[in-house]
């Protein structure tokens, strides 16, 4: 299963990336917020690249993600966050004023889930003219469901199970199961991580 970070008081050290990147090498990506916008970086595939860049954020919150690939399979451009839009388009570099959309778990069944959004998707990209088609591909449950939250609303995050984190400027809020506060074997006493 993924590792989903919220470091609220302090950024993960550089043990603890080693760690999680260890046991989630699929990809990582990091989500903040700065100057009244929302940030992200991912589709990091390698240790020392995302360290590299790691070792330079300095802003509190932010989200950092290591995944196993379920869904959509190994793609840099499934990594999380994904922006809370209708598009939800596949960029590893991102800043703008939606909020960003990260996941720990399996959504069972999300296909027919979303496949039920579709229709009232696909209308309200006409109505804002956006679009007269779902965008392209590839999906995963998390773009999807990043997807389904600028239609419907964060509410449907809970009943799609697993653990979320939703990055919206400077705040982080937590849907999900509850857990307890630990990290590949770590324990992080001011860092809310969701394993």
């Amino acid at each position: 299963m993924c590792v989903l970070a919220v470091a609220a008081e302090r950024k993960l050290t550089a043990e603890e990336v080693r760690n999680c990147f260890a046991a989630n090498g699929d990809g990582a990506g990091v989500a903040w917020s700065r100057n009244g916008k929302n940030h992200f970086r991912k589709g990091f595939m390698d240790l020392g690249s995302f360290l590299a860049f790691y070792e330079q954020l300095e802003v509190l919150p932010h989200i950092v993600h290591f995944r196993v690939a379920t869904s959509g399979g190994v793609r840099r451009e499934l990594t999380h966050p994904f922006i809370v839009s209708l598009a939800s388009p596949l960029v590893l570099e991102w800043s703008g004023e939606e909020p960003l959309l990260a996941h720990n778990g399996v959504v069972a069944d999300w296909q027919n889930t979303f496949l039920n959004f579709v229709p009232e998707i696909i209308r309200e990209l006409r109505r804002r003219k956006q679009g007269r088609a779902l965008p392209p591909s590839p999906w995963s449950d998390t773009r999807a469901a990043a997807v389904m939250v600028a239609l419907a609303g964060d509410a449907v995050l809970p009943l799609l199970g697993g653990k979320w984190a939703l990055l919206d400027s400077g705040k982080v809020q937590l849907y999900g199961r509850s857990a307890a506060t630990r990290i590949c074997k770590s324990y992080l006493k001011s860092t809310l991580l969701v394993p």
